[in-house]
């Protein structure tokens, strides 16, 4: 699960990419209370670790990525149960407005017809 950002990306090096792939792949989701505001005691801080590959087939192939991003949102404690990950996704679109989710397109597996014995 992962999106693609069509807009350009330009490396430490200089160097300009569309249609880069972002995603969580291999970060874990932390989550821990949020304890320094004592008025939001139900509120739970949410984190993650992005990572940029230069496209799709880049990260399948495990290339090394071209850079990683924070992600971190807040969560009421009435929010818990929901997917940590789709939330984090949200933000993560939000930091990178023309992303759109990848698709991953099954491929078509050809059966042969069965041999009569």
């Amino acid at each position: 699960m992962g999106i693609i950002n069509p807009d350009v990306y330009v490396t430490n090096q200089g160097i300009e990419k569309k249609n880069t792939y972002i995603s969580f792949y291999n970060h874990n989701v932390n989550m821990r209370k949020n304890g320094r505001d004592p008025s939001s005691l139900n509120v739970y801080e949410v984190s993650s670790v992005a990572n940029i590959w230069w496209d799709q087939p880049a990260r399948e192939s495990d290339k090394n990525t071209l850079a990683s991003v924070f992600v971190s949102t807040q969560l009421a404690s009435d929010a818990i149960g929901q997917n940590l990950y789709t939330i984090l996704y949200e933000k993560l679109k939000a930091m990178f407005p023309n992303a759109y989710d990848s698709v991953t397109v099954p491929v078509a597996v050809t059966v042969p017809d069965a041999v009569a014995p």
